[in-house]
Protein backbone atom coordinates (compact mmCIF):
# COMPACT_ATOMS: atom_id res chain seq x y z
CA UNK A 1 0.00 0.00 0.00
CA UNK A 2 3.01 2.27 0.40
CA UNK A 3 3.20 3.30 -3.26
CA UNK A 4 -0.50 3.37 -4.02
CA UNK A 5 -3.31 5.53 -2.75
CA UNK A 6 -5.57 4.57 0.11
CA UNK A 7 -8.49 6.15 1.95
CA UNK A 8 -9.20 5.18 5.56
CA UNK A 9 -12.54 6.10 7.11
CA UNK A 10 -13.93 5.63 10.62
CA UNK A 11 -16.32 7.14 13.13
CA UNK A 12 -13.55 9.33 14.55
CA UNK A 13 -10.29 10.66 13.18
CA UNK A 14 -8.25 12.09 16.04
CA UNK A 15 -5.36 14.06 14.52
CA UNK A 16 -4.00 15.27 17.93
CA UNK A 17 -3.04 18.56 16.28
CA UNK A 18 -6.40 19.98 15.31
CA UNK A 19 -10.02 19.11 15.98
CA UNK A 20 -11.29 15.50 16.03
CA UNK A 21 -13.29 14.72 12.91
CA UNK A 22 -16.56 12.84 13.28
CA UNK A 23 -17.15 10.48 10.35
CA UNK A 24 -13.68 11.35 9.12
CA UNK A 25 -11.23 10.12 6.52
CA UNK A 26 -7.51 10.08 5.77
CA UNK A 27 -5.85 9.91 2.37
CA UNK A 28 -2.52 8.05 2.24
CA UNK A 29 -0.22 8.14 -0.76
CA UNK A 30 3.41 7.03 -1.10
CA UNK A 31 3.76 6.45 2.62
CA UNK A 32 2.57 9.92 3.60
CA UNK A 33 -0.67 11.51 4.71
CA UNK A 34 -2.07 13.53 1.83
CA UNK A 35 -5.27 14.83 3.43
CA UNK A 36 -7.52 14.59 6.48
CA UNK A 37 -11.17 15.57 6.36
CA UNK A 38 -14.76 14.44 6.48
CA UNK A 39 -15.71 11.12 5.02
CA UNK A 40 -18.07 12.43 2.37
CA UNK A 41 -15.72 15.14 1.11
CA UNK A 42 -12.68 12.84 0.96
CA UNK A 43 -14.48 9.98 -0.74
CA UNK A 44 -16.05 12.32 -3.27
CA UNK A 45 -12.63 13.70 -4.22
CA UNK A 46 -10.83 10.34 -4.27
CA UNK A 47 -13.20 7.83 -5.86
CA UNK A 48 -10.31 6.06 -7.58
CA UNK A 49 -8.45 5.06 -4.41
CA UNK A 50 -8.71 1.89 -2.38
CA UNK A 51 -11.07 2.43 0.56
CA UNK A 52 -10.87 0.82 4.01
CA UNK A 53 -13.81 1.60 6.28
CA UNK A 54 -13.26 0.73 9.94
CA UNK A 55 -16.71 1.78 11.11
CA UNK A 56 -17.02 2.24 14.89
CA UNK A 57 -13.38 3.05 15.43
CA UNK A 58 -11.01 5.80 16.51
CA UNK A 59 -8.07 6.51 14.22
CA UNK A 60 -5.06 8.14 15.86
CA UNK A 61 -1.43 8.74 15.00
CA UNK A 62 0.69 5.66 15.66
CA UNK A 63 1.60 5.70 19.35
CA UNK A 64 5.19 6.37 20.44
CA UNK A 65 6.57 4.39 23.37
CA UNK A 66 9.12 6.81 24.81
CA UNK A 67 10.91 4.40 27.15
CA UNK A 68 11.33 0.65 26.93
CA UNK A 69 13.77 -2.22 27.32
CA UNK A 70 12.73 -4.73 24.66
CA UNK A 71 15.76 -6.94 25.37
CA UNK A 72 14.08 -8.39 28.45
CA UNK A 73 10.50 -8.94 27.28
CA UNK A 74 10.66 -12.73 27.37
CA UNK A 75 11.23 -12.66 31.14
CA UNK A 76 7.67 -11.43 31.63
CA UNK A 77 6.72 -9.78 34.93
CA UNK A 78 9.84 -10.45 37.02
CA UNK A 79 10.04 -10.49 40.80
CA UNK A 80 6.91 -8.37 41.11
CA UNK A 81 7.28 -7.63 44.84
CA UNK A 82 10.88 -6.37 44.68
CA UNK A 83 12.08 -2.78 44.86
CA UNK A 84 14.45 -1.42 42.20
CA UNK A 85 17.85 -2.41 43.59
CA UNK A 86 16.75 -5.94 44.45
CA UNK A 87 15.00 -6.26 41.10
CA UNK A 88 17.90 -5.20 38.82
CA UNK A 89 20.32 -7.91 40.04
CA UNK A 90 17.52 -10.45 39.59
CA UNK A 91 17.04 -9.22 36.04
CA UNK A 92 20.75 -9.45 35.24
CA UNK A 93 21.03 -12.93 36.73
CA UNK A 94 18.09 -14.10 34.61
CA UNK A 95 19.82 -13.12 31.35
CA UNK A 96 23.43 -13.85 32.37
CA UNK A 97 23.68 -16.86 30.04
CA UNK A 98 21.71 -15.44 27.13
CA UNK A 99 23.26 -15.28 23.68
CA UNK A 100 22.50 -12.59 21.06
CA UNK A 101 19.79 -14.79 19.54
CA UNK A 102 18.03 -14.96 22.93
CA UNK A 103 18.02 -11.17 23.21
CA UNK A 104 16.78 -10.89 19.62
CA UNK A 105 13.88 -13.27 20.13
CA UNK A 106 12.96 -11.57 23.39
CA UNK A 107 13.11 -8.12 21.79
CA UNK A 108 11.12 -9.28 18.75
CA UNK A 109 8.41 -10.52 21.08
CA UNK A 110 8.36 -7.08 22.71
CA UNK A 111 8.28 -5.25 19.38
CA UNK A 112 5.31 -7.33 18.25
CA UNK A 113 3.47 -6.69 21.52
CA UNK A 114 4.00 -2.98 20.94
CA UNK A 115 2.59 -3.23 17.42
CA UNK A 116 -0.48 -5.10 18.66
CA UNK A 117 -1.05 -2.25 21.14
CA UNK A 118 -1.03 0.44 18.44
CA UNK A 119 2.59 1.57 18.83
CA UNK A 120 4.55 2.40 15.68
CA UNK A 121 7.70 4.00 17.17
CA UNK A 122 9.69 2.56 20.09
CA UNK A 123 12.37 4.49 21.98
CA UNK A 124 14.47 1.76 23.54
CA UNK A 125 17.52 1.47 25.77
CA UNK A 126 19.43 -1.70 24.93
CA UNK A 127 22.74 -3.12 26.06
CA UNK A 128 22.73 -5.96 23.53
CA UNK A 129 21.62 -3.81 20.60
CA UNK A 130 19.26 -6.57 19.52
CA UNK A 131 16.22 -4.37 20.01
CA UNK A 132 17.29 -2.49 16.88
CA UNK A 133 17.23 -5.75 14.95
CA UNK A 134 13.86 -6.65 16.44
CA UNK A 135 12.24 -3.31 15.62
CA UNK A 136 13.42 -3.47 12.02
CA UNK A 137 12.24 -7.07 11.59
CA UNK A 138 8.83 -6.19 13.05
CA UNK A 139 8.37 -3.40 10.50
CA UNK A 140 8.22 -0.69 13.16
CA UNK A 141 10.28 2.43 13.75
CA UNK A 142 12.70 2.98 16.59
CA UNK A 143 15.27 5.11 18.33
CA UNK A 144 17.62 2.66 20.02
CA UNK A 145 20.14 3.87 22.57
CA UNK A 146 23.05 1.51 23.16
CA UNK A 147 23.57 1.61 26.90
CA UNK A 148 26.77 3.07 28.30
CA UNK A 149 28.33 2.46 31.73
CA UNK A 150 31.53 3.66 33.42
CA UNK A 151 32.26 5.26 36.81
CA UNK A 152 35.99 5.99 36.74
CA UNK A 153 36.48 9.61 35.69
CA UNK A 154 40.20 8.98 35.18
CA UNK A 155 39.61 6.10 32.78
CA UNK A 156 36.44 7.06 30.97
CA UNK A 157 38.15 6.79 27.57
CA UNK A 158 38.12 2.98 27.70
CA UNK A 159 34.35 2.45 28.15
CA UNK A 160 33.75 5.16 25.55
CA UNK A 161 36.07 3.39 23.08
CA UNK A 162 34.31 0.10 23.80
CA UNK A 163 30.94 1.73 23.25
CA UNK A 164 31.99 3.14 19.87
CA UNK A 165 33.19 -0.33 18.86
CA UNK A 166 29.86 -1.87 19.86
CA UNK A 167 28.02 0.73 17.82
CA UNK A 168 30.21 0.16 14.76
CA UNK A 169 29.71 -3.60 15.04
CA UNK A 170 25.95 -3.22 15.16
CA UNK A 171 25.98 -0.89 12.15
CA UNK A 172 28.42 -2.95 10.09
CA UNK A 173 27.41 -6.48 10.99
CA UNK A 174 23.68 -6.05 11.36
CA UNK A 175 21.12 -7.84 9.24
CA UNK A 176 19.96 -6.57 5.86
CA UNK A 177 16.67 -5.57 7.51
CA UNK A 178 18.46 -3.41 10.07
CA UNK A 179 20.79 -1.84 7.52
CA UNK A 180 17.82 -0.94 5.30
CA UNK A 181 15.90 0.48 8.27
CA UNK A 182 18.88 2.64 9.26
CA UNK A 183 19.42 3.82 5.67
CA UNK A 184 15.74 4.78 5.35
CA UNK A 185 15.66 6.50 8.76
CA UNK A 186 13.17 4.05 10.26
CA UNK A 187 15.68 3.00 12.92
CA UNK A 188 18.05 5.48 14.54
CA UNK A 189 20.96 4.38 16.72
CA UNK A 190 22.09 6.65 19.53
CA UNK A 191 23.67 6.58 22.97
CA UNK A 192 22.06 5.81 26.31
CA UNK A 193 24.27 6.75 29.28
CA UNK A 194 22.45 4.62 31.82
CA UNK A 195 22.12 6.94 34.84
CA UNK A 196 24.05 9.50 36.91
CA UNK A 197 25.05 6.77 39.39
CA UNK A 198 26.49 4.45 36.72
CA UNK A 199 28.13 6.98 34.36
CA UNK A 200 30.75 9.47 35.55
CA UNK A 201 30.41 13.09 34.34
CA UNK A 202 33.30 12.99 31.79
CA UNK A 203 31.88 9.86 30.16
CA UNK A 204 28.34 11.28 30.18
CA UNK A 205 29.78 14.43 28.58
CA UNK A 206 31.35 12.41 25.76
CA UNK A 207 27.96 10.85 25.05
CA UNK A 208 26.24 14.25 25.13
CA UNK A 209 28.79 15.76 22.75
CA UNK A 210 28.53 12.79 20.39
CA UNK A 211 24.71 13.01 20.27
CA UNK A 212 24.68 16.78 19.81
CA UNK A 213 27.18 16.60 16.95
CA UNK A 214 24.90 14.13 15.16
CA UNK A 215 21.67 15.89 16.22
CA UNK A 216 20.39 12.76 17.94
CA UNK A 217 18.39 12.27 21.14
CA UNK A 218 20.30 11.11 24.22
CA UNK A 219 18.52 8.58 26.44
CA UNK A 220 19.05 8.20 30.17
CA UNK A 221 17.39 7.29 33.47
CA UNK A 222 17.14 10.21 35.90
CA UNK A 223 15.90 10.76 39.45
CA UNK A 224 14.22 7.36 39.45
CA UNK A 225 14.65 6.38 43.09
CA UNK A 226 15.29 7.80 46.59
CA UNK A 227 18.51 5.76 46.65
CA UNK A 228 19.81 7.58 43.56
CA UNK A 229 19.20 10.91 45.27
CA UNK A 230 20.97 9.75 48.42
CA UNK A 231 23.96 8.34 46.52
CA UNK A 232 24.56 11.56 44.59
CA UNK A 233 24.23 13.60 47.79
CA UNK A 234 26.87 11.62 49.66
CA UNK A 235 26.28 7.91 49.60
CA UNK A 236 23.91 4.96 49.57
CA UNK A 237 24.95 1.55 50.86
CA UNK A 238 22.21 0.00 48.73
CA UNK A 239 23.53 1.48 45.50
CA UNK A 240 27.15 0.75 46.44
CA UNK A 241 26.27 -2.91 46.99
CA UNK A 242 24.40 -2.94 43.69
CA UNK A 243 27.32 -1.35 41.80
CA UNK A 244 29.83 -3.78 43.29
CA UNK A 245 27.61 -6.64 42.14
CA UNK A 246 26.76 -5.52 38.61
CA UNK A 247 29.29 -3.01 37.26
CA UNK A 248 31.85 -4.32 34.74
CA UNK A 249 35.26 -5.08 36.22
CA UNK A 250 37.83 -2.30 36.01
CA UNK A 251 41.44 -3.20 35.11
CA UNK A 252 43.75 -2.92 38.13
CA UNK A 253 41.02 -1.44 40.30
CA UNK A 254 37.98 -3.17 41.78
CA UNK A 255 34.63 -1.40 42.00
CA UNK A 256 34.64 -1.22 45.81
CA UNK A 257 37.95 0.64 45.79
CA UNK A 258 36.76 2.92 43.00
CA UNK A 259 33.59 3.85 44.89
CA UNK A 260 35.67 5.09 47.82
CA UNK A 261 37.62 7.43 45.54
CA UNK A 262 34.69 9.10 43.75
CA UNK A 263 34.88 12.84 44.36
CA UNK A 264 32.36 14.20 41.87
CA UNK A 265 29.25 13.93 44.05
CA UNK A 266 27.94 16.92 45.99
CA UNK A 267 25.84 16.87 49.15
CA UNK A 268 23.44 19.61 48.08
CA UNK A 269 22.58 18.26 44.67
CA UNK A 270 19.47 16.52 43.44
CA UNK A 271 20.02 14.29 40.36
CA UNK A 272 18.76 17.11 38.12
CA UNK A 273 20.98 19.72 39.80
CA UNK A 274 23.89 17.27 39.52
CA UNK A 275 23.48 17.11 35.74
CA UNK A 276 23.12 20.88 35.61
CA UNK A 277 26.35 21.35 37.61
CA UNK A 278 28.23 19.18 35.13
CA UNK A 279 26.60 20.81 32.07
CA UNK A 280 24.84 17.59 31.11
CA UNK A 281 21.28 18.89 30.68
CA UNK A 282 20.27 19.62 27.09
CA UNK A 283 17.32 19.65 24.73
CA UNK A 284 18.61 16.36 23.34
CA UNK A 285 18.13 14.56 26.66
CA UNK A 286 15.17 12.22 27.13
CA UNK A 287 15.08 11.54 30.88
CA UNK A 288 13.15 8.43 31.88
CA UNK A 289 11.16 8.43 35.13
CA UNK A 290 12.28 11.77 36.67
CA UNK A 291 10.26 11.09 39.81
CA UNK A 292 12.28 12.70 42.61
CA UNK A 293 12.43 16.35 41.63
CA UNK A 294 11.67 19.63 43.34
CA UNK A 295 10.30 22.90 41.99
CA UNK A 296 13.78 24.18 41.13
CA UNK A 297 14.52 20.95 39.26
CA UNK A 298 11.40 21.43 37.16
CA UNK A 299 12.60 24.93 36.24
CA UNK A 300 16.03 23.57 35.30
CA UNK A 301 14.48 20.87 33.09
CA UNK A 302 12.25 23.42 31.39
CA UNK A 303 15.10 25.88 30.81
CA UNK A 304 17.33 23.19 29.30
CA UNK A 305 14.57 21.76 27.08
CA UNK A 306 14.83 18.28 28.59
CA UNK A 307 11.99 15.86 27.76
CA UNK A 308 10.52 13.45 30.31
CA UNK A 309 9.56 9.83 29.61
CA UNK A 310 6.80 9.17 32.14
CA UNK A 311 6.42 5.49 33.14
CA UNK A 312 3.87 5.46 35.97
CA UNK A 313 3.18 1.71 36.15
CA UNK A 314 6.86 0.79 36.36
CA UNK A 315 7.44 3.57 38.89
CA UNK A 316 4.71 2.07 41.06
CA UNK A 317 5.73 -1.58 40.55
CA UNK A 318 9.32 -0.93 41.65
CA UNK A 319 8.20 1.22 44.60
CA UNK A 320 9.96 4.32 43.34
CA UNK A 321 7.15 6.82 43.77
CA UNK A 322 4.97 9.06 41.59
CA UNK A 323 6.43 11.54 39.12
CA UNK A 324 4.94 15.08 39.12
CA UNK A 325 3.53 14.68 35.62
CA UNK A 326 0.91 17.39 36.02
CA UNK A 327 3.58 19.80 37.26
CA UNK A 328 5.70 19.06 34.22
CA UNK A 329 2.83 19.84 31.88
CA UNK A 330 1.86 22.98 33.81
CA UNK A 331 5.46 24.24 33.68
CA UNK A 332 5.73 23.56 29.96
CA UNK A 333 8.22 20.70 30.28
CA UNK A 334 7.79 18.40 27.30
CA UNK A 335 6.71 14.93 28.39
CA UNK A 336 5.83 11.66 26.72
CA UNK A 337 4.68 8.27 27.90
CA UNK A 338 6.63 5.02 28.11
CA UNK A 339 5.85 1.53 29.32
CA UNK A 340 9.39 0.63 30.45
CA UNK A 341 10.24 -3.06 30.03
CA UNK A 342 7.77 -5.88 30.55
CA UNK A 343 9.64 -7.31 33.58
CA UNK A 344 8.77 -4.14 35.54
CA UNK A 345 5.25 -3.43 34.35
CA UNK A 346 1.92 -5.07 33.55
CA UNK A 347 1.99 -4.83 29.74
CA UNK A 348 3.52 -2.96 26.80
CA UNK A 349 0.17 -1.29 26.09
CA UNK A 350 0.49 2.51 26.06
CA UNK A 351 -3.26 3.05 26.27
CA UNK A 352 -3.30 1.04 29.50
CA UNK A 353 -0.37 3.17 30.68
CA UNK A 354 -2.37 6.30 29.95
CA UNK A 355 -5.40 4.96 31.80
CA UNK A 356 -3.27 4.22 34.86
CA UNK A 357 -1.63 7.65 34.68
CA UNK A 358 -4.94 9.47 34.48
CA UNK A 359 -6.39 7.65 37.48
CA UNK A 360 -3.16 7.83 39.50
CA UNK A 361 -2.65 11.57 39.19
CA UNK A 362 -6.31 12.39 39.75
CA UNK A 363 -6.33 10.26 42.90
CA UNK A 364 -3.21 11.97 44.25
CA UNK A 365 -4.27 15.44 43.10
CA UNK A 366 -8.07 15.73 43.16
CA UNK A 367 -7.80 19.28 41.82
CA UNK A 368 -5.79 18.10 38.81
CA UNK A 369 -7.06 19.12 35.38
CA UNK A 370 -5.15 16.30 33.67
CA UNK A 371 -7.31 14.93 30.87
CA UNK A 372 -7.49 12.11 28.35
CA UNK A 373 -6.45 14.45 25.51
CA UNK A 374 -3.36 15.38 27.56
CA UNK A 375 -2.38 11.73 27.76
CA UNK A 376 -3.08 11.07 24.10
CA UNK A 377 -0.90 14.03 23.17
CA UNK A 378 1.84 12.74 25.48
CA UNK A 379 2.02 9.38 23.72
CA UNK A 380 2.02 10.98 20.27
CA UNK A 381 3.24 14.57 19.80
CA UNK A 382 4.93 14.83 23.20
CA UNK A 383 7.05 11.80 22.45
CA UNK A 384 7.66 12.93 18.86
CA UNK A 385 9.00 16.27 20.13
CA UNK A 386 11.22 14.44 22.61
CA UNK A 387 13.08 12.59 19.87
CA UNK A 388 13.17 15.52 17.44
CA UNK A 389 10.66 14.03 15.01
CA UNK A 390 7.59 16.20 15.51
CA UNK A 391 7.85 17.35 11.90
CA UNK A 392 7.56 13.76 10.67
CA UNK A 393 5.30 11.80 13.06
CA UNK A 394 3.05 12.26 16.09
CA UNK A 395 -0.04 13.73 14.44
CA UNK A 396 -2.30 13.13 11.46
CA UNK A 397 -1.39 16.06 9.22
CA UNK A 398 -0.82 16.38 5.51
CA UNK A 399 2.81 15.75 4.65
CA UNK A 400 3.63 13.62 7.69
CA UNK A 401 4.49 9.94 7.54
CA UNK A 402 1.45 7.68 7.49
CA UNK A 403 2.03 6.05 10.90
CA UNK A 404 -1.51 5.27 12.02
CA UNK A 405 -3.34 3.22 14.64
CA UNK A 406 -6.97 2.15 14.40
CA UNK A 407 -8.78 1.34 17.67
CA UNK A 408 -12.07 -0.47 17.35
CA UNK A 409 -14.63 0.54 19.95
CA UNK A 410 -15.39 -2.74 21.69
CA UNK A 411 -18.98 -3.94 22.03
CA UNK A 412 -20.63 -2.84 25.25
CA UNK A 413 -23.33 -4.63 27.19
CA UNK A 414 -25.82 -1.88 26.40
CA UNK A 415 -25.51 -2.61 22.70
CA UNK A 416 -27.35 -5.85 23.30
CA UNK A 417 -30.35 -3.95 24.65
CA UNK A 418 -31.69 -1.87 21.74
CA UNK A 419 -33.77 0.36 24.02
CA UNK A 420 -30.69 1.81 25.73
CA UNK A 421 -28.10 1.46 22.97
CA UNK A 422 -28.63 4.97 21.57
CA UNK A 423 -28.50 6.54 25.02
CA UNK A 424 -25.33 4.61 25.84
CA UNK A 425 -23.67 5.73 22.61
CA UNK A 426 -24.07 9.37 23.65
CA UNK A 427 -21.45 8.80 26.36
CA UNK A 428 -18.81 8.42 23.66
CA UNK A 429 -18.71 12.06 22.62
CA UNK A 430 -14.99 12.51 23.35
CA UNK A 431 -12.83 10.11 21.30
CA UNK A 432 -9.75 10.58 23.52
CA UNK A 433 -11.78 9.73 26.62
CA UNK A 434 -13.34 6.80 24.80
CA UNK A 435 -9.94 5.47 23.84
CA UNK A 436 -8.41 5.71 27.30
CA UNK A 437 -11.46 5.12 29.50
CA UNK A 438 -13.51 2.49 27.68
CA UNK A 439 -12.75 -0.91 26.13
CA UNK A 440 -11.14 -0.70 22.70
CA UNK A 441 -8.97 -3.07 20.71
CA UNK A 442 -6.36 -2.44 18.07
CA UNK A 443 -7.83 -3.27 14.69
CA UNK A 444 -5.09 -2.01 12.38
CA UNK A 445 -1.65 -0.39 12.39
CA UNK A 446 0.15 1.27 9.48
CA UNK A 447 3.81 2.33 9.32
CA UNK A 448 4.66 4.60 6.40
CA UNK A 449 1.35 3.50 4.93
CA UNK A 450 2.31 -0.19 5.09
CA UNK A 451 -0.11 -2.48 6.91
CA UNK A 452 1.57 -4.03 9.96
CA UNK A 453 -1.55 -5.15 11.84
CA UNK A 454 -4.89 -5.95 10.24
CA UNK A 455 -7.95 -7.46 11.89
CA UNK A 456 -6.11 -7.30 15.21
CA UNK A 457 -3.43 -9.69 13.92
CA UNK A 458 0.17 -9.18 12.84
CA UNK A 459 0.63 -9.49 9.10
CA UNK A 460 4.26 -10.61 9.37
CA UNK A 461 4.74 -13.57 11.68
CA UNK A 462 7.96 -14.79 10.09
CA UNK A 463 10.10 -16.89 12.40
CA UNK A 464 13.88 -16.85 12.45
CA UNK A 465 16.17 -19.86 12.76
CA UNK A 466 18.31 -19.90 15.88
CA UNK A 467 22.01 -19.63 15.13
Amino acid sequence: MKNSGLVITSKWIYPVVGTPVLQGAIVIRNGRIEAVGTRDAILSAHRDLEHLDYGEAIVTPGLINLHSHLDYTALGPLDTSASLFDWIPSLMKSVSKWQPIDFFESALYGARLNALAGTTMIVDSSYSGQSAEAISHAGLKGVVGLELFGLDKNRFELPWKNWLERLAKLENEGSAELKNAIAEGRVVLTCSPHAPYTVCPPLFREAKKWAETRQLPLLSHLAESPEECGWLQGGSEIIDAYLIKVMPSIPERDTATLLKSIDWKKASHSPVAFLKEHELLSNRLVAAHSIHVNDEDVKLLKAAGVSIAHCPRSNARLRNGRAPFSSYLKAGVNAGLGTDGLPSTDSLDLVAEANFALNLHRAAEPESKLSAPDLLEAMTMGSARAIGMADKIGSLEAGKRADIAVFKIAPQAAEFVPEVAARFAEQFADPADTLIRFPTRVEAVFVDGESIVEGGRLRNMQTYARQ
